[in-house]
């Protein structure tokens, strides 16, 4: 049995096929693999709280919010930040707390 074999008729649209392949494989990829995240311009600074006994994450972030920053969202940047999972925190554990 005998190979078959191609043969290229127009080059110009063989080439342009291929890129338009190539992108479309490298943006799945970069989709499936989470490479494609945007990244903030400005850096962002924290504050670093040592917990104290009877403590809560409410209390924290009620004390160093700023004046137009409502108190759940604080909680739960707070919560996000520190990988926390059930908002239990305890004594001499180290917060770091966003500063805007």
């Amino acid at each position: 049995m005998r190979a078959k074999k191609y043969r290229v008729v127009n080059k110009a649209r063989f080439i342009i096929s291929i890129v338009i392949l190539t992108v479309l494989f490298v943006s799945i990829f970069s989709l499936m693999t989470n490479t494609y995240k945007a990244h903030a311009m400005k850096e962002v600074k924290y504050l670093e709280v040592i917990v104290n006994s009877g403590d809560t994450v409410w209390d924290i972030a009620k004390e160093y919010r700023n004046e137009k920053q409502d108190v759940r969202e604080l909680v739960y940047i707070i919560l996000e930040v520190n990988e926390i999972e059930n908002s239990m925190i305890y004594e001499g554990q180290i917060i770091r707390i966003p500063i805007s």
